[in-house]
């Protein structure tokens, strides 16, 4: 380990190696952010440093080397694509950011309405109206708002150590069908700690029911086991807090419709699947309601149909 001591502070080019090597655990998303030259063609560049600034309204930044080529391009262009590469497409990463005549040569992408390039298989597209820079060191931050998105969903390709990485979720609960019948009884029985009981975990229970119950009796059984939880565990279900009758609904039309629709063989490949597709998705009712529906009592107390789309089998003003 390197001490303070030994003057490393002091020396610009090691102090230079040192924040390197630091900067490097940190990870980050991969993106192509892609445009049009002025004769129609495309081009693009790999940028591992896109992060999420405003939601009002929408933008994003990226930083690019004050000496790339690309970035009086960007500028230039004043739209462009952001285009969130997903967990299997490292080479589109490497192709992006390695000098070549044609990056887009043989690749499946198609022209938004702005002419910027839409890459196949990412996970999101932001269609994007530079919107400013700011001079960061060797570094030139630029910011641009987001005015249009198609949202693929999938898992991110990660950016790590210098490395391409796909990400790793853990879900002790389902390492096997005997961990998933442990979780199952200590939650009806309300000995499952309340750290535990996470989205995650509410999307495995509505699978697990949902494959052996019809659709109400899935939420019916969902809903009587959170109160029932709610109770071992001392959270209070009043019109603040504890149960929420529309997200239990929501979620176990969302979560029931995908287990029914694909025909799992087992309980335990229904609850693993569903994990895996929608338990980090915690924000999918916002597609849905144009109010906060987590914090609205009616809501809490009564089933209120989503306003923005229709679910799965449920038609909008249906109660």
């Amino acid at each position: 380990m390197l001490e303070k001591s030994q003057n490393t502070f002091d020396d610009p080019a090691l102090m230079g190696d040192l924040f390197r090597r630091a900067a490097s655990f940190i990870p980050s998303g991969v993106a192509v952010v892609g445009w049009c030259e002025t004769d129609g063609g495309p081009c693009g560049l790999t940028v591992s440093t896109l992060t999420p600034v405003s939601v009002n309204p929408p933008l994003v930044s990226a930083c690019i080397d004050r000496d790339s080529r690309s970035l009086p391009l960007v500028r230039q262009a004043r739209s462009f694509s952001v285009n969130l590469l997903a967990r299997d497409q490292g080479e589109l990463a490497r192709r992006f950011g390695t000098p070549c005549t044609d990056r887009f040569k043989d690749l499946q992408w198609r022209q938004a309405e702005g002419g910027e390039p839409i890459l196949e298989g990412v996970v999101v597209t932001m269609m994007c109206e530079y919107a400013g820079q700011v001079e960061a060191g060797d570094h030139t931050i630029v910011i641009a708002e987001v005015k249009r998105l198609i949202l693929n969903e999938g898992e991110p390709l990660v950016y790590w150590r210098r490395g391409l990485h796909g990400i790793h979720r853990d879900y002790p609960f389902i390492a096997d069908s005997q961990a998933l019948e442990r979780f199952v009884e200590e939650w009806e029985t309300g000995a499952l700690p309340h750290r535990c009981w996470t989205h995650t975990a509410h999307v495995a229970i509505a699978a697990y029911y949902s494959f052996a119950f019809s659709t109400e009796e899935a939420f019916q059984r969902t809903k009587s086991g959170i109160v029932h939880y709610n109770a071992c565990v001392g959270t209070p279900n009043t019109e603040d807090s504890g149960y929420h009758e529309t997200l239990t609904r929501f979620w176990s039309e969302i979560v029931g419709d995908f287990v029914r629709s694909r025909g799992f063989e087992s309980q335990f490949d229904a609850v693993r699947h569903a994990v895996d597709a929608l338990g980090e998705d915690r924000d999918r009712h916002r597609l849905y309601y144009s109010f906060d529906v987590v914090r609205d009592r009616r809501a809490r107390r009564e089933w209120v149909p989503p306003d923005r789309m229709p679910l799965p089998g449920v038609e909008l003003g249906e109660v």
